[in-house]
């Protein structure tokens, strides 16, 4: 288990700190797949060429390699809607919880730093935020 997730099972941190972590953890996880699509899509190109080179039989084909039996391949992880209900499952919050932090992770993410690092809490950087939208404003 990932350094991450131990935190975000802890239970004496506030829902906001939760939901904070379990969309870093979220974030990581993606980047991860983005790099193995990748990886895995340079290595389909390396086998295209491979192929493109191999002797054929009289009739033109030859036996090719399986492909992957993921079946999470190539599904969009866009919807907001299923990742807010999805970290907030795992984080044991609210959706509306989730949709803060993740809020406040993307626009003041100085703040979300914060209040991982029990600087701060989470209800103080979203009272923070919104003063600081409504000053620009």
């Amino acid at each position: 288990m990932s350094l991450i997730t131990n935190n975000a099972e802890r239970r004496h941190l506030e829902p906001g700190v939760k939901s904070l972590i379990k969309w870093d953890q979220l974030e990581a996880s993606q980047a991860w797949e983005r790099e193995w699509q990748r990886r895995k899509e340079e290595a389909n190109r390396r086998r295209s060429a491979v192929a493109t080179e191999r002797e054929r039989t009289e009739r033109g084909t030859f036996v090719a390699s399986s492909g992957s039996n993921d079946p999470l391949l190539g599904k969009s992880k866009e919807d907001r809607h299923v990742e807010r209900k999805a970290v907030a499952q795992a984080a044991g919050t609210s959706e509306a919880t989730a949709a803060r932090a993740k809020g406040l992770r993307d626009k003041r993410p100085d703040l979300a730093k914060e209040v991982r690092a029990s600087k701060m809490k989470f209800n103080e950087a979203l009272r923070q935020m919104r003063k600081d939208v409504e000053k620009s404003a």
